[in-house]
């Protein structure tokens, strides 16, 4: 057993990366025999206060501050170290610095003593094709060069001396996700060979340990997928340049230090190369002593099938060269693109959009100029329930009569197949109803009066003004109303529903005012055809609203029979408020007595409005609701707990009916708004921020765009045409956790932000499920999300740049 004293401690450079945080976790795994790891880990960083690095410390690994191509802080922290694993980042810092940096890191190991030094590597391309400028690959050849520097360097195994110890790997099986997304955990075998060397210093040293995890070409990556998946599959080969197509800034320097047109390598100009190098079989693997060593390591098939590659179809948008023929209309943001890439896109006086905008069956082409934006206007080319059950009866009349009510007014399988608040809720829709019909009575009686319906004559005079009234001003009225406001039937039924009966009451006291009014033409359209206009719109509300009620009343897919007993109950209580206005009538007919019963019956009937809204008890999810349980699930202490509705309410974390914000403050996101209403005038740090969003972006259903100005601000969420709402439920969830990240500090430069993305983009992608199963768990209904969805959706990144 290892003690403290006796343990090992090994400097992993480049530990926050996705290769390093696996290689940690390999070195500090117990040993095979089950004893405790015989390592200690101390990871250089540059920012040590950042999510992966501060993770790595609740692990008890040693965090300090530097950078591999700092060499004062790499001195220091090489300082009592046993080994060191050296992965430098040559996207960052380009060929030549990374194979200067790797060199000096050597020398540095050697003068502080340290016993085993392992550099991760790749292939030195170049030198394998006989130095052919066609296999040239910089980021290959930047570690290639360091590793072949070392092959002349001694290699000793003592007390005293530095034995070495080469890892070179190369594409990882997850890159079949997404080539230049955020990088996942190695499946490659890297971590594994990284604690053989270690445990193995004398069979590994002056060795180049060339790793792989299966060798696949296309003819059997498809044959795989199929036999994984079940789904049928076509390679389609791309040229080099059709591939680029499907990228984006493929013409600026592979090294983030560098800059556009400094000369230096560009994406193209090196992955050009890349596809070279594996087209042409120049790199090879003994793949025998692979599996000798690590007998456990994936195979493609081993791989798709512990990745559920196919259940949850995390290729689409990926596999450059393969194209998805089970379903021919759906097709991913890449495969568009590389259909659109036969459009003429050389055009040099239009703008390139950067987004594309739908909005009401029309697109809109945001591009970056001078100004800020420009946008372009372009037309968009368009190429069974459960079985019912009847109620039981029994053979006596109370029993045969208690049957049929049942049958006539209450849902199938009453109380079961409906919601909890079904029964009060419709008690008191009932007696609503009652009141409303009794209003609308009055009305009918003052309109009548006021244009003399018992002269002579009259009848037909009557009945052609009423034909105007309700077919005419009212139903217009009704269309701009709906026009503008249908979204938030969505966000605020409720608050709709209550507005609805308001403006309905509202309509009804303008119409009973025909009798007071000089009885003239002109003023009894005022009043007539303005009550009617107000009572449409309240109508048009309370149906719209209504379908939902329906809709969450109903538990066992029985929406159709819960509509029809509801239109049961209603034409009972039509019957009784005809019935009970009628007899009202029978007393006077004089205004006073008619606003005095409209006094005491439109009260009765808002607040029966009011009650029903509080009883609906429905666990839906509208913003304010997510935003809170999203947020308290995102938070950095790990509780990760989900509130039940009544928790939830009884917090009383959100405004009225769970429809509203309870402060300005919880609102940290604002979902499916304008492009042009969040993206400022100042074009080039917002290009270049809107281009760290969507390469983090590059293959989702939203985007998350957060405020240039403030951390504070509400970070503006964008939807794909396609999003769905499980897309919208992640999307929350995904800016809640980039909220915490975000929190209490100024406005973040762009390494910050694209950091604090990737970051909380791989939390989100890890706690999702987790999250949309607590939700499911405390009764929340995860199918939908009521937001006032104006219908702005957004193309971005490959789909963007078709648009030229």
């Amino acid at each position: 057993m290892a003690s403290a004293q006796s343990q090992r401690l090994i400097l992993v450079i480049g530990a926050t990366g996705a290769q390093g945080i696996a290689v940690i976790d390999a070195l500090l795994a117990p040993s095979p025999d089950g004893s405790p790891s015989p390592y200690t880990i101390r990871a250089l960083t540059r920012n040590p206060e950042s999510r992966r690095a501060q993770g790595l410390a609740a692990k008890g690994v040693d965090v300090v501050k530097g950078a591999f191509d700092d060499f004062a802080s790499v001195a220091e922290a090489l300082e009592g170290v046993y080994g060191a694993w050296v992965n430098t980042d040559g996207f960052t810092v380009g060929e030549q610095k990374e194979t200067w940096a790797g060199i000096r890191i050597f020398e540095l190991a050697t003068q502080a003593g340290v016993h085993h030094y392992i550099w991760s590597n790749l292939d030195y391309s170049f030198k394998l094709s006989n130095y052919n400028t066609a296999y040239k690959c910089e980021h290959y050849d930047g570690k290639g060069r360091v590793a072949d520097f070392m092959q002349a360097q001694p290699s000793v195994v003592s007390d005293t001396d530095m034995s070495w110890t080469v890892v070179t790997s190369g594409p990882y099986m997850d890159m079949l996700y997404n080539i230049f997304g955020p990088y996942k955990k190695r499946e490659d075998g890297t971590a594994i060979f990284a604690r053989y060397a270690f445990d193995n210093r004398a069979l590994t040293s002056a060795q180049d340990l060339k790793i792989a995890s299966d060798r696949v070409d296309w003819e059997y990556l498809r044959a795989t997928f199929e036999r994984v998946t079940g789904r049928r599959a076509e390679v389609v080969y791309q040229s080099f340049d059709d591939f680029c197509k499907n990228l984006k800034n493929v013409d600026h320097p592979i090294a983030n230090e560098r800059v556009v047109g400094d000369g230096s390598t560009t994406w193209r100009q090196n992955f050009g190369v890349f596809w070279s190098i594996w087209r042409d079989d120049l790199i090879q693997r003994d793949y025998e002593w692979i599996r000798r060593v690590n007998p456990k390591g994936y195979t493609l098939e081993s791989w798709m099938r512990a990745k559920n590659y196919g259940e949850h179809r995390p290729w689409e948008g990926l596999l450059k060269n393969a194209q998805l023929v089970d379903d021919p209309t759906s097709k991913s943001q890449k495969q568009l693109a590389a259909e659109a890439s036969h459009l003429d896109v050389t055009t040099a006086d239009k703008p390139r959009p950067f987004a594309i905008e739908r909005v009401g069956g029309r697109e809109c082409h945001v591009s970056w100029t001078d100004r800020g934006i420009s946008k372009e206007w372009r037309e968009i080319s368009n190429t069974v329930g459960e079985d019912e059950q009847a109620g039981s009866t029994s053979a006596s009349f109370t029993g045969r009569f208690t049957s049929w009510l049942r049958q006539m007014f209450l849902p199938t399988n009453f109380p079961q197949s409906v919601h909890r608040s079904y029964l009060p809720f419709h008690g008191l829709q009932f007696f609503e109803t009652i009141f409303g019909t009794v209003v609308s009575v009055l009305c009918n009686q003052a309109m009548l009066t006021s244009v003399g319906v018992s002269a002579e004559g009259s009848i037909f005079g009557a009945v052609a003004v009423q034909w105007i009234i309700k077919d005419g001003a009212g139903e217009v009225a009704k269309l701009f109303f709906i026009r503008r406001f249908s979204p938030y039937f969505d966000s605020h039924p409720k608050t709709c529903t209550l507005f609805g009966e308001s403006i309905v009451a509202l309509g009804s006291a303008l119409q009973i005012g025909t009798i007071l009014v000089n009885p003239s033409p002109t003023n009894f359209l005022l009043c007539a055809a303005g009550g009617n206009a107000m009572k449409l719109i309240g109508y048009a509300v309370w149906f719209t609203t209504h379908m939902k009620w329906v809709r969450y009343f109903s538990l066992q897919g029985n929406m159709g029979d819960v509509a029809a007993k509801d239109e049961a109950q209603t034409s009972l209580a039509q019957l009784v408020g005809y019935a009970a206005g009628i007899g009202l009538l029978t007393f006077s007919h004089s205004p006073a007595y008619l606003y005095g019963l409209y006094s005491l019956c439109t009260p009765a009937h808002l607040v029966a409005t009011v009650a029903m809204m509080r009883l609906a008890t429905f666990e839906t999810l509208t913003v304010p609701r997510l935003t809170v349980l999203a947020r308290e699930y995102a938070t950095p202490n790990g509780k990760q707990v989900v509130p039940s509705y009544k928790e939830l309410e009884d917090a009383r974390e959100t405004g009225v009916f769970g429809e509203y914000f309870k402060s300005k403050k919880d609102r940290y996101v604002a979902l499916a708004p304008r492009v042009a209403d969040v993206v400022g005038r100042d074009a080039e740090p917002e290009a270049s921020r809107w281009d760290i969003c969507t390469n983090t972006f590059w293959n989702e259903k939203y985007m998350l765009y957060p405020s240039a100005s403030s951390p504070s601000q509400p970070t503006s969420v964008f939807y794909h045409p396609d999003a769905t709402s499980d897309d919208t439920l992640r999307s929350v969830l995904h800016a809640a956790r980039l909220q915490h990240l975000m929190a209490g500090s100024p406005t973040p430069n762009a390494e910050a932000l694209r950091e604090a993305l990737a970051e909380s983009y791989a939390w989100t992608t890890e706690q999702f499920d987790g999250f949309k199963t607590a939700l499911e768990e405390k009764g929340w209904r995860t199918d939908e999300v009521g937001f006032a969805d104006h219908g702005h959706r957004l193309l971005w990144g490959a789909e963007a740049d078709r648009g030229t």
